[in-house]
């Protein structure tokens, strides 16, 4: 058996196990338009919305900058 052939058994074995021990609402899409990355939940409170810290963190910064930023009329 292959490499390729023996780590895809071993990912599809391990979200089997995940699904059965979890549940399928603990799949999910990362929030972030522009990834997509699908992920499994594995928080306690099932909340998790991003697929890593990075793109919870290029969310947070895209908020804030969009709170903070000056009226086009005022910069001069």
């Amino acid at each position: 058996m292959s490499y390729a052939a023996m780590l895809s058994a071993l990912l599809t074995m391990g979200l089997t196990v995940h699904l059965v021990q979890r549940g399928m609402h603990r799949l999910s899409r990362c929030a972030l338009p522009e990834c997509g990355n699908a992920f499994a939940d594995t928080t306690r409170n099932g909340r998790q919305r991003y697929c890593s810290p990075a793109c919870a963190n290029r969310d947070a910064v895209r908020r804030h900058r969009s709170r903070h930023r000056a009226p086009a009329s005022e910069v001069g």
